[in-house]
Parts: structure tokens; C-alpha cells; sequence
């Protein structure tokens, strides 16, 4: 029985991520496929993935094999850090020299040492990392000797301007590097790296009878999103602000945004814009949900505001169950899941075009009925099977 490996190494006990939901899937996929899985992280927290595991996958939490991980050591080098950033700031900076951070040094010392001996009693025949940085801790833990293959769950263009030394050497001597759109290959090509793969995340099939009925006439429509609340990345104020524009000829619409909170300053900057706008009762935030995909059913429009998406798992969930979809030009696999004027709309940057397409949409119900159509149909090429197989064809041929 061949062995595989699995590492991430952040935040992944009962946190609702992208790439954790990639991995627990990989996971039961390959467990189905006779393979023997383990699932490797380093978190603090103790308990399982958020997302559903099968028994017979080896969930392995660093923190908590051998001596234990926040130890005093652990508390002495988080109390050096935040003396250091009081001298430093939080980039951790005295002028242009680069501070080390000392917590995330021990990190990655304790994540190397504890992963080196579960690599050597459990002897995978190959490792698939979720980052580069979990592909250096793997590399480093068992000295190359195990083939690695590097996931690439963001815009690569992200990855390679924010790279560091290690981090890239990682992904060049990885025996793969996995990116998840067409346009991506060619840009980490230039980079030195060789072999290369596109594989996408898998899309569910989603049957007949789940897809949503955007024929239905209803006393309250919906705009969905779904994705962490967040200023930089998931620009969810674009959004809220861009509804708000033209929420006074559309009463009987409401917009509902699913993810994550940010608790501090930015959601505080949201909730204005809902009071100023008077538009309270037609803006609601759900958090964290379980049955996003019926959520997303019983929905009328998908819009993701973000600047940058490695894939958009979100995004082609709502195409999946037969939404039409709104995103930015400028945004990175975005640009490449919606076509403009067939599945959906792509706007230019800012407030006003956005408002402009949303209103479009929402006043012409037949027009939501044609793009969620082609949402639906265009999704087929992400079905499990497809995607798993080429997956299955990278493991046999390394």
C-alpha cells in the first residue's frame, strides 16, 4: 500500500480554510483509493480539522507528540517577540535590517524536529505539502530523501514576489509543483521550477434536483457571498458599499455574507456603512456555516469582491449550484471561472461598476436564469473523478 503524506502547516484544528477543506477531501479520496493517508499539522489547539475526516485517515498534530510544544521555551520567545516589536514595530524592522522573529523560529525548529521522527515511523513514499513553507519543513526533516510535491493554493504571483530564500529553494527541488489555473504554469516556469502541473480543486457534482430554482418567484431575493470578512484580500466592503448604492430601488433584495468575522476596527467600518445607508435590515452576517452549499441553493447571485484568489472554492461552489456570478477583471482565477456575459459579470475595479452590474442582474430574472445555466454546466470540468485521477497520474508518475 502506498503512502502519502499530507502537511499543513497552520491553523487547521476547527478552522473553516480553503486549503484545510482541500486536504480532509484529498484525504478521504485517497482512502477510498487504497492508499494510506496521513494528515500532518503543528497547531496549538487541540481537537480535529473542522472538516470531516475519514477513521482511517492518521490525523497527526505536532503540538502534541513528544514534549510538549508551548513550553517554557515557548513562552520565553513569545514574550522576546513582543519586546522586540515594541522596538521594531510590527514589521518587525530597525530601518531597513529585518528583525528575527524568535516565536517563529522556535516554530519552525519544533515543526522540523517532531516531523523528522514521525517521517521516520511512518516512511511515506511521498509528500505532499500545502505550502512552500511545509515543503522546506519536509524537505529538511528527511534530507530529500522522500519525493515532495508542492501545493499552490493562491495566486502565484503572490507566492513568487513574497518569496523568501528558503522558500523558494523549497519549490525548486520539490519533485512537483502543483497550481491550480493555466495562466499560473508559465509563471512559476520562469522562476527555475521544472515540473510544473495545473490541477485544479475539485468542484461537486451537484445533481438536478439541488441546483438552484432562480425561476422561482419569491417575497425576498438574495445576493450571497462567502469568504472570510477581510479588508485586503476579500475587500468585503466593495460589496456592502456597492449595495448599499442601489438598495433603495431594490427593497425586496437582501444581501447575506457567510464567513469568518474580523472582529476589530474593519467590521466596525462595515457596520457604518449598514447604518448610514439604512440598510440594516437588508444586510445580514452569518459567520461560519456548515451547509454552505445550501446556503448558497436557496440564493439569486454570487459575488466575490476579492483582489486576488488562488482558485475561489467559493466561486465555483455558487457556479456549481447554479448561480450566476459577478467578480473583478483584475482579480486572479476570477478572471478566468467567470466569462464575461455568459456565466456572469466582471466589473472594473471600485464601487460604481459593480453597483451597475449587480443592478442588471437583479432587475432581469431571466438573464440570472441563462448565467446560472451556464455556471452549472461549465463546472462539469472540475468533477471529482477528473480531478482526483490527475492527482492519482502526478503520484504514479513521481
Amino acid at each position: 500500500m502506498k503512502k502519502i503524506m499530507l502537511i499543513d502547516e497552520y491553523k487547521i484544528v476547527n478552522y473553516a480554510g480553503g486549503i484545510e477543506k482541500v486536504l480532509c477531501n484529498f484525504a478521504n479520496e485517497f482512502v477510498k483509493r487504497g492508499y494510506d493517508i496521513s494528515l500532518v499539522c503543528l497547531d496549538t489547539e487541540k481537537g480535529m480539522p473542522l472538516y470531516d475526516l475519514n477513521d482511517k485517515v492518521e490525523f497527526i498534530n505536532l503540538a502534541f507528540t513528544g514534549k510538549r510544544y508551548a513550553s517554557l521555551k515557548y513562552f520565553l520567545k513569545k514574550a522576546e517577540k513582543e519586546v522586540l516589536r515594541i522596538f521594531g514595530g510590527s514589521r518587525m524592522k530597525f530601518g531597513s535590517f529585518n528583525i528575527v522573529d524568535p516565536k517563529l523560529k522556535y516554530f519552525h525548529e519544533q515543526f522540523i524536529s517532531r516531523l523528522k521522527r514521525v517521517i521516520s515511523q511512518i516512511r511515506p513514499d511521498v509528500i505532499i505539502c500545502a505550502t512552500s513553507d511545509s515543503t522546506y519543513f519536509a524537505q529538511t526533516a528527511c534530507s530529500y530523501q522522500i519525493p515532495t510535491i508542492t501545493m499552490c493554493h493562491t495566486d502565484v504571483r503572490r507566492m513568487v514576489n513574497g518569496a523568501l530564500g528558503y522558500q523558494k529553494k523549497a519549490w525548486l527541488n520539490a519533485k512537483a509543483v502543483q497550481v491550480l489555473m493555466p495562466s499560473y504554469v508559465d509563471i512559476l516556469k520562469h522562476t527555475g521550477a521544472n515540473n510544473v502541473v495545473c490541477i485544479p480543486n475539485v468542484v461537486e457534482e451537484i445533481q438536478s434536483n439541488d441546483i438552484a430554482d432562480l425561476k422561482k418567484n419569491k417575497d425576498t431575493y438574495t445576493v450571497i457571498t462567502v469568504g472570510r470578512v477581510e479588508k485586503s484580500v476579500k475587500r468585503t466592503h466593495l460589496l456592502v458599499e456597492a449595495f448599499a448604492k442601489i438598495s433603495n430601488k431594490f427593497p425586496n433584495w437582501e444581501l447575506i455574507v457567510l464567513g469568518e468575522l474580523d472582529k476589530g476596527g474593519y467590521k466596525r467600518y462595515i457596520d457604518s456603512v449598514i447604518k448610514k445607508s439604512n440598510i440594516n435590515r437588508q444586510v445580514h452576517f452569518g459567520g461560519v456555516v456548515h451547509n454552505v452549499l445550501e446556503r448558497l441553493r436557496y440564493s439569486d447571485i454570487f459575488v466575490l469582491p476579492s483582489e486576488s484568489e488562488g482558485f475561489g472554492l467559493a466561486l465555483t461552489e455558487a457556479m456549481s449550484v447554479g448561480l450566476p456570478v459577478v467578480g473583478y477583471k483584475n482579480c486572479s482565477a476570477v478572471n478566468e471561472l467567470i466569462v464575461n456575459g455568459k456565466n456572469g459579470f466582471l466589473c472594473e475595479d471600485g464601487i460604481d461598476d459593480l453597483a451597475e452590474k449587480l443592478s442588471v442582474l437583479m432587475q432581469n430574472k431571466n438573464l440570472r436564469v441563462e448565467f446560472g445555466v451556464n455556471s452549472h454546466e461549465m463546472m462539469k470540468e472540475y468533477a471529482p473523478k477528473k480531478i482526483w485521477d490527475k492527482w492519482e497520474n502526478l503520484i504514479n508518475t513521481i
